[in-house]
């Protein structure tokens, strides 16, 4: 589900409080029963990563009715250190879903929706039955009705056509989602803003763009930011205008939005005619913010310019391999191939076949194991091993790859290389339309034809 338990510890670890004299006062405070100085004295404790003393006083704060002691005590008690001081873990401390749950309970009781939102997220993650979903509901119903973001969000999220558990209530999703937003829940603006913006009506366009700039400018959202730098750069709901979309991108990248630093700096990298000149140098920076934030697509965009060079940068090629290879290790299958097919242009054909398999069987690339698949089959580059090929092929189809399942079905329908099995063929015809079926994007051409193939031999 969309959003649960997105409110965790990371909440409770504040910066910039002093220790020493304040905590001793603190601790005297909550002895005398100050709710407020337990919840503050919390605090403290979490930052020296002491999630034990972090509990008892929260849990105190809680017992005192200061409900956000039930929240955070809540969170200590079912997240654990997971998210806590990382380099101070000498306390132990056990994970209680149970009383996490009791604290949740007991501020839901006091009339705290956040800790209602929570009781509820117990209930669906645990769920045995359909009325643990009606109570789930009825929580986040009563979340929702003491105002708090995260609880409308959960139910928009219950009625949206992404969340099948309940029966699909598109309006009433839009509802839960206004109020989300209208309550600064920032999940809940952009999903609203996905249902307008699905409905493809001109009339709700301007609706889009007015919930991303709230998103943007007063929840200070980085995804509304880069939607509105989108919205801006291709003009298709509003007026297109560079210089806006470029406004939005660069605040969203500041707060290290991968996909708007790298649409920022495509457009630096090819400039924008009449608008905007060409920056090589904006746009490496920007590609490299990109690239250090482990987004293959920023890897391998440096790779390119450092292979082709541009003007005022001369090609380097083992700079370019050098982001190449690290856009591979992040999953970039072409890059994987442009690293292999360096190893083979330099003739060191035995480590671009070691490079290829690691790739193909330790990191799961289909575009890896195809290359291998193709070197064995034309037997140019080494000595022609179809078994080696159908093995290759096969372990690409069985990722997913449905080019792969389509050529090694057509090999085995041909006949020419392999022998001729009408019975294997099939079932990776089969397989191959299955993929096609089933991709959300658009797959390769093979793999429709291969559904078509299928439809033939019915006729």
């Amino acid at each position: 589900m969309k959003g649960l338990w997105k409110v965790g510890l990371s909440i409770l670890i504040l910066c910039g409080v002093s220790f020493g004299k304040e905590q001793n006062k603190l601790e005297n405070e909550c002895k005398a029963n100050n709710a407020k100085s337990c919840l503050k004295l919390g605090e403290i404790y979490l930052k020296k990563g002491n999630l034990q003393k972090a509990a008892k006083v929260y849990t105190k704060a809680c017992n005192l009715k200061e409900t956000q002691g039930c929240v955070k005590g809540g969170d200590v008690f079912y997240f654990g250190d997971i998210e806590s001081n990382e380099e101070n873990k000498t306390n132990a401390f056990k994970i209680d879903e149970k009383k996490a749950f009791e604290l949740y309970q007991k501020g839901c009781n006091l009339k705290n929706g956040l800790s209602c939102a929570k009781v509820a997220d117990f209930y669906l993650q645990n769920q045995k039955d359909d009325e643990d979903i009606k109570k789930s509901i009825s929580f986040y119903e009563k979340g929702c009705s003491l105002k708090d973001g995260y609880a409308c969000n959960a139910l928009g999220d219950l009625y949206s056509d992404d969340e099948p558990i309940i029966k699909d209530d598109l309006q009433k999703a839009k509802e839960y989602y206004e109020k989300a937003c209208s309550l600064g829940n920032i999940d809940g603006c952009i999903s609203l803003a996905d249902i307008y913006e699905d409905e493809n009506s001109t009339k709700n366009f301007n609706k889009v763009v007015d919930i991303y700039k709230k998103a943007c400018n007063n929840l200070n959202s980085d995804e509304a930011c880069f939607r509105l730098g989108c919205i801006y750069e291709d003009g298709k709901l509003v007026k297109k205008d560079i210089n806006k979309a470029i406004k939005f991108y660069e605040k969203s990248c500041k707060v290290k939005n991968t996909d708007a630093c790298y649409n920022l700096g495509d457009i630096y990298e090819n400039g924008v005619k009449k608008i905007i000149n060409p920056d090589i140098k904006k746009a490496l920076k920007l590609y490299e913010t990109v690239c250090k934030e482990e987004d293959a697509d920023g890897c391998f965009r440096l790779g390119m310019i450092y292979e082709d060079g541009r003007k005022d940068l001369k090609p380097n090629i083992q700079t370019a391999i050098s982001y190449y290879k690290k856009a591979c290790d992040l999953g970039d299958g072409e890059a994987c191939l442009k690293v292999g097919n360096f190893y083979i242009s330099k003739k060191e054909i035995q480590k671009a076949l070691n490079f290829f398999e690691e790739k193909c069987k330790e990191s799961a690339l289909p575009s890896s194991c195809v290359a291998l698949a193709e070197i064995y089959k034309e037997g140019k580059l080494v000595k022609q091993d179809l078994e080696k090929m159908k093995e290759f092929y096969t372990i690409a189809c069985n990722y997913g790859d449905g080019l792969s399942c389509f050529e090694l079905a057509n090999i085995y329908k041909e006949g020419k290389i392999l022998p001729k099995d009408q019975k294997k063929a099939l079932e990776l015809f089969r397989q191959s339309c299955e993929i096609y079926q089933e991709a959300e994007d658009e797959e390769e051409a093979c793999c429709e034809d291969a559904c078509e193939y299928l439809e033939s031999l019915k006729k």
